[in-house]
């Protein structure tokens, strides 16, 4: 649907880019000093992994986005309860969420641009747990949902 992937495609640009240093942190661990040294592309790799916020659009650019598009959330909250019901911790994570999504949504502007990045951020895990429990291995889920969620 046009609507969830005009929202979810922000949510998940957010995420990545957020993301992105930590992985190629944990990826150069991998190759030891080998993954340091210039004769190897991991170095670059790690060096520019900060950079994808910037080129994708900063943080803030995205959160604005999101904002922007808030017209299209109550599609992509009814994609995310989708998995309502299959972890109560994650229940309960959403029902919070949904009730600061309501309270930004009645917000002036200004003051909703103040909240944009952290009400981002968890909507991106709410898709990814979302996902993970419709499409992904259940271990998978239960373990990224008692890492990140509760």
């Amino acid at each position: 649907d046009r609507d969830v992937f005009r929202i979810g495609v922000s949510v998940s640009k957010y995420f990545v880019t957020k993301r992105l240093p930590a992985l190629t942190y944990e990826c150069l661990e991998v190759f030891g000093g080998n993954g340091f040294v210039e004769d190897f592309p991991m170095s670059r790799l790690f060096r520019h992994s900060p950079l994808n916020s910037i080129w994708e659009g900063s943080g803030n650019v995205i959160a604005l986005d999101v904002l922007r598009g808030s017209k299209q959330l109550p599609m992509l909250w009814k994609d995310i309860l989708l998995c309502e019901g299959a972890d109560s911790g994650l229940d309960q994570y959403l029902k919070v969420l949904e009730r600061d999504i309501q309270k930004l949504l009645k917000m002036n502007p200004l003051e909703a641009q103040r909240h944009a990045r952290n009400l981002v951020d968890r909507l991106a895990m709410a898709m990814e747990a979302s996902a993970l429990i419709r499409f992904g291995d259940s271990k998978v889920a239960e373990s990224f949902i008692a890492s990140r969620i509760i």
